[in-house]
């Protein structure tokens, strides 16, 4: 872990490292068609990570965002 990391926090004032997922991976399917690739999103006690090009760049990535969402649905269970 470089002092660079990205992190995205979907939402804030939530204590990740409480939080009953922490430390879970989700994969992804992404990349082109004729070179698949596998990205994962990983809740550390900072916020989500990606190791997805898209992330890498703007620290912030669809797949991120879908598991963000997913949580913090009223039918997810996010808690602080």
């Amino acid at each position: 872990m470089s002092k660079y990391d990205r992190y995205h926090k979907p939402a804030l004032g939530v204590r990740y490292d409480h939080h009953p997922a922490f430390g879970a991976e989700w994969c992804f399917a992404g990349g082109k068609k004729n070179d698949p690739k596998t990205y994962t999103v990983t809740m550390t006690a900072r916020g989500f990570q990606c190791d997805c090009p898209g992330f890498k760049f703007r620290g912030k990535c669809k797949h991120v965002n879908q598991i963000g969402d997913c949580l913090v649905s009223p039918i997810g269970w996010m808690i602080s």
